[in-house]
């Protein structure tokens, strides 16, 4: 009884400022994060939307400005003026290619028919294409009206005619939409938030927006250039592709794994200024239009007028990358030969120029749209590219910003 009980030790107390401070700094971190995640769901989701629902006229566009011979009905047309694939100009063309392999290990282009040409066609000079033989069509089919008019470009060439054969190539770009996008959006959020502030108004503030826009397509562009090579080679009028994993197998095995990288800097180039002009004319029309309370009318119909301006503004650099990812189709490749004896006996046969696909530089393909169409060639496929990205535009803000608002809770 005479011992005395030790009081309990105590923790001091913690100061309320510090409390408040650890707690704000908490829900700022959580808040951040959920921002960040609810920008990369979004993204994804209007990055699919968008590239499925308007690939159609996508494929339209990279017909009509593919090379003639690429872009017209099976057999395509000479060239105006130009000199054949591979002699000066820029255009370099690589060593000639390693013996033909067995049938099973050949690139499609040689198991089956050389690109946008019957095997039959791929042994005649390039001077004398375009001539009715073997079931070849005319030269002028495809120089005077599949290339100036958006039904030819849809009409014409094997896979020409239906529906189906506008979706050629449209399964790597909805596998890499989603992802690609997510990181496209969440680049520009965090550009913007960083240049501007979560709670500033980019309407006034456009060369930080147009910096952010440009930070998100460089981010993004070298991961989808690969895809983009495939899907346009597989979007040709007369492509020789089953698969998209196929044309990736020919383009790596056939020229080498930097073809799929080698438009990248002009993709920058032309990406670039198009992000500039979308996504400073998205922020200005949306405020505008919604004078600080937008909603998805306001979202839709800035995202259709940023998509129309930025698709028109660089068109004529559009035209030049389209022209460099797919030239090395334009070549004639080795045909395969089946002996008319016997079923079971094939024999191949290459062109006596046989060679790998040459590469194009971008100030090479420049000078060979002017040389083959003068300056309006720059604006091929000028209507339906801007057809495209206005709807597209609207149909990916309005998704991202719907996604994004649900996700954060408002209203």
């Amino acid at each position: 009884l005479g011992q005395t009980m030790a009081e309990p030790s105590m923790a001091p107390p913690v100061p309320s400022s510090s409390l408040e401070s650890s707690l704000v700094g908490s829900s700022s971190s959580l808040s951040s994060s959920s921002f960040y995640a609810s920008s990369a769901i979004a993204g994804a989701s209007a990055g699919i939307a968008e590239h499925v629902a308007m690939f159609p006229l996508d494929t339209i566009k990279t017909r009509m400005q593919a090379g003639s011979s690429l872009s017209g009905s099976q057999g395509g047309g000479e060239r105006r003026g130009g000199p054949p694939p591979g002699t000066g100009n820029g255009i370099k063309a690589t060593p000639a290619a390693a013996p033909v392999m067995p049938l099973g290990g050949l690139p499609p282009s040689t198991k089956q028919q050389p690109t946008c040409t019957s095997s039959l066609a791929s042994t005649v000079p390039l001077s004398n294409r375009g001539t009715n033989l073997g079931g070849v069509c005319p030269k002028v089919t495809q120089q005077a009206v599949t290339r100036n008019n958006m039904a030819a470009a849809f009409a014409k060439g094997k896979h020409g005619g239906s529906i189906m054969s506008l979706y050629r190539g449209v399964v790597p770009v909805a596998a890499a939409a989603g992802p690609v996008h997510a990181i496209y959006f969440v680049t520009y959020e965090g550009a913007k938030d960083k240049l501007i502030g979560r709670e500033g108004d980019p309407a006034q503030a456009p060369l930080r927006v147009a910096l952010a826009g440009a930070s998100a397509t460089l981010a993004a562009d070298f991961t989808m250039n690969p895809v983009d090579v495939v899907k346009q080679r597989m979007q040709l009028c007369d492509s020789p592709y089953k698969s998209a994993f196929e044309c990736l197998r020919c383009v790596v095995r056939t020229e080498g794994i930097g073809a799929l990288w080698r438009s990248y800097p002009l993709t920058a180039a032309t990406n670039v200024p198009f992000t500039c002009v979308y996504f400073t004319a998205y922020e200005t029309a949306k405020a505008f239009l919604g004078g600080g309370d937008d909603g998805p009318v306001e979202q839709c119909v800035a995202g259709g007028v940023a998509g129309g301006l930025a698709a028109a503004a660089t068109t004529p650099l559009d035209v030049v990358k389209t022209r460099m990812q797919t030239f090395a189709e334009e070549v004639p490749k080795p045909s395969l030969a089946i002996s008319a004896t016997t079923s079971s006996s094939i024999s191949t046969t290459s062109t006596s120029a046989s060679a790998s696909p040459p590469s194009l530089s971008s100030s090479a393909a420049l000078r060979l749209i002017l040389r083959e169409d003068g300056a309006r060639g720059l604006l091929r496929g000028l209507m339906p590219r801007v057809l495209f990205h206005v709807p597209a535009a609207a149909i990916s803000w309005t998704t991202y910003e719907t996604c994004k608002s649900a996700m954060e809770g408002s209203p």
